[in-house]
């Protein structure tokens, strides 16, 4: 996944982009239903913030054009976990705890889904700790599209 941005300042060996508005995406940001343009959490919610920090690994300096690359692949593997996991984990454990108690009804699947859903909390902060410890989450600048292959 890449965008554009431009380089507002450099901060030490960070520098403070700012993600184009045209940059890259889904493609929907003001078509109907999508996250910017007029849908009710845009609306509610506002412009989502476009300024980040980030090393300055090229030695970008105020005013350049550079691309923000994140691998494909990591930001997959994130977002199954962090968005599907919780999920399973919380309705395997409502059957789980409707099983092992079914005098209990609604309450043991209640309990045992919240027991699934905080375990899944648990590893997902886990892997996102470990995966930004060893920097694979991090957003890397570069140049132009060639040196990004």
């Amino acid at each position: 996944m890449e965008a554009q941005a431009i380089v507002r300042r450099v901060d030490g060996s960070e520098a403070v982009i700012e993600i184009a508005r045209h940059g890259e995406g889904c493609g929907r940001c003001h078509a109907p239903g999508g996250c910017g343009g007029s849908s009710v959490l845009g609306q509610v919610f506002g412009p989502r913030c476009t300024v980040f920090r980030i090393p300055n690994t090229i030695d970008a300096k105020p005013g350049e054009e550079v691309l923000i690359r994140l691998g494909d692949g990591h930001m997959l593997r994130a977002a199954l976990l962090v968005y599907f996991l919780p999920v399973a984990l919380l309705v395997a454990g409502a059957f789980f705890g409707l099983a092992l108690d079914e005098s209990m009804g609604d309450g043991a699947a209640f309990l045992g889904g919240g027991i699934g859903f905080l375990l899944a909390l648990v590893f997902v902060v886990r892997f996102q700790a470990r995966e930004r410890r060893l920097g694979r989450l991090q957003p890397v600048l570069t140049r132009d599209r060639a040196s990004t292959h």
